[in-house]
């Protein structure tokens, strides 16, 4: 549009030239086609002020533009921000809250896998559900097809984490804690009463033989017992052969004892110490199957672990790649809309200037030759000849129209008054030959008036001598008759 304006106002400018068409490249840049020429001629019609007005509105459609374009723009950028802030931004946290509760679910099940404790497993329960709902939320807020995946991965993972404690290491805990308590703290401490019991009564008796039997059984059985509970804490398979060789040892030597005794009581003692061993011997044996079991599931659970960690770490590089994109992507468009700003601000500048100089110089130069021109009629010769070029309808072209009209007219009254006064002079000088025979014959009635005058002078002398001589006739006559009638007397 400002284009388009800008080149109209050259063309009128190149219009109103005192040059060819043909040599005048600006006009042949003008007039293209006849569609040119049409708009062209659009142009040179328009009135002065909606002329004058076409640079303000000119620059108002470009701020508008710019307007328009920069709001297009930061929307891009508020757009892109939006990727940030509601997207990856929320994304990066739910992964963050992810990770966190992981590792406190791995502590959860270190702890539980140790201790067994109720408390342990209501926090590794709160931990998973806290993990599901970050879990959630991260699938409402991610979109990105290939991050979903991983996140759903993830899930995955960590519902197979969740059944393997569930299923796995809850119930082996539960039967581990039960064995200990039913049956190890039951049948460890019966066979080391039945030894102290055994060993007071050898020392009663001064049985040093019974006293060494049963001071090594109740050894065995302790080391047993001991090395039976770091197995429990530590899980190392030579402590398992040493309980194990400890509890052999005890049983050989509370059998031993029971041979060399000679009391029945210390007999039916030791039997069921004997018998007591055994089951405790199972028990440890059963025990040991489920620490092993337990070791099975804590470790599936351990591999999965490296997995949730490794598809975490990759989702925070595919998020922090994003993001990092995203910023670039901001940048680059900031960058653009700046450049584009910048643009837009030199070619409004430049249509503008461009628009202004055309239609001021266009305006100025049809002003100019009107003033030339009126110069021309008043300090001249006055060429009434002479018409101002009519380049349009506008306010120019009409100025220039109405004031060839008014010339003409001028010239045509010069014309009528230059037949007029010819005319008049050739009368005035019939009137002055007139005028020289008028004279002439008004010298000649002067003078015959002036005799006439004389003549009338003596008629009128004759008339007042007639009138004389009547008056004294009538009173002659008068007298006369007077006389001839006197007065009668009465």
């Amino acid at each position: 549009m400002a284009f388009l304006f800008t080149r109209l106002a050259l063309c009128h400018f190149a219009s109103s030239a005192e040059i060819g068409f043909s040599a005048n490249p600006l006009t042949a840049y003008c007039f293209p086609n006849c569609w040119g020429n049409w708009l062209m001629q659009w142009f040179a019609d328009l009135r002065i002020a909606y002329k004058t007005a076409i640079v303000p509105l000119v620059l108002c459609i470009l701020l508008v533009v710019l307007g328009l374009v920069s709001t297009s723009s930061l929307r891009s950028v508020a757009s892109g921000v939006d990727v940030v802030t509601q997207d990856l931004g929320p994304s990066m946290d739910n992964l963050a809250q992810i990770t966190d509760a992981m590792a406190r679910l791995q502590l959860s099940v270190r702890h539980y896998a140790r201790s067994a404790d109720q408390d342990s497993e209501q926090q590794f329960s709160e931990l998973d559900q806290r993990l599901n709902l970050a879990l959630q939320q991260a699938d409402k807020r991610i979109q990105d097809t290939q991050r979903r995946q991983m996140l759903a991965e993830i899930g995955r993972l960590h519902g197979e984490y969740s059944r393997l404690f569930r299923e796995q290491l809850v119930p082996i805990s539960q039967q581990r804690q039960q064995l200990m308590l039913n049956q190890l703290d039951v049948h460890g401490p019966a066979v080391e009463k039945i030894l102290s019991s055994v060993l007071e009564n050898a020392q009663q008796d001064f049985n040093l033989d019974a006293v060494f039997y049963a001071s090594a059984g109740m050894r065995n059985l302790l080391l047993g017992s001991q090395y039976l509970y770091q197995f429990l804490q530590e899980n190392q398979p030579e402590q398992v052969k040493a309980f194990q060789r400890e509890l052999g040892n005890a049983q050989n030597v509370i059998t031993v004892l029971r041979d060399r005794t000679s009391s029945d009581s210390s007999k039916a003692k030791l039997n069921q110490a004997l018998q007591t061993l055994d089951f405790y011997k199972a028990a440890a044996s059963k025990l040991v199957l489920l620490v092993q079991a337990r070791n099975d599931a804590v470790s599936a659970m351990d591999k999965l672990d490296p997995q949730i960690a490794d598809l975490a770490q990759q989702l925070q590089q595919h998020i922090m790649q994003a993001m990092q994109d995203a910023a670039r992507a901001a940048n680059a468009t900031v960058v653009s809309v700046s450049q584009l700003f910048w643009g837009l601000v030199l070619a409004a500048i430049l249509f503008g200037g461009l628009l202004a100089y055309g239609v001021g110089s266009a305006l100025v130069r049809a002003l100019g030759q009107i003033n030339r021109m009126l110069q021309d009629m008043a300090q001249g010769e006055g060429d009434l000849t002479k018409r101002l070029p009519v380049h349009g309808k506008d306010d120019l072209g009409r100025l220039a129209l109405s004031f060839n009209t008014f010339v003409e007219k001028i010239r045509r009254t010069v014309a009528a008054v230059a037949q007029a006064s010819h005319t008049l002079e050739n009368a005035a000088q019939v009137l002055q030959l007139n005028a020289k025979a008028a004279a002439a014959d008004v010298e000649q009635q002067r003078h015959e008036s002036a005799q006439i005058a004389v003549a009338m002078s003596q008629v009128a002398a004759s008339a007042a001598q007639m009138a004389d001589t009547a008056q004294l006739a009538a009173t002659l006559s008068l007298d006369a008759r007077q006389s001839a009638n006197p007065p009668i007397l009465a």
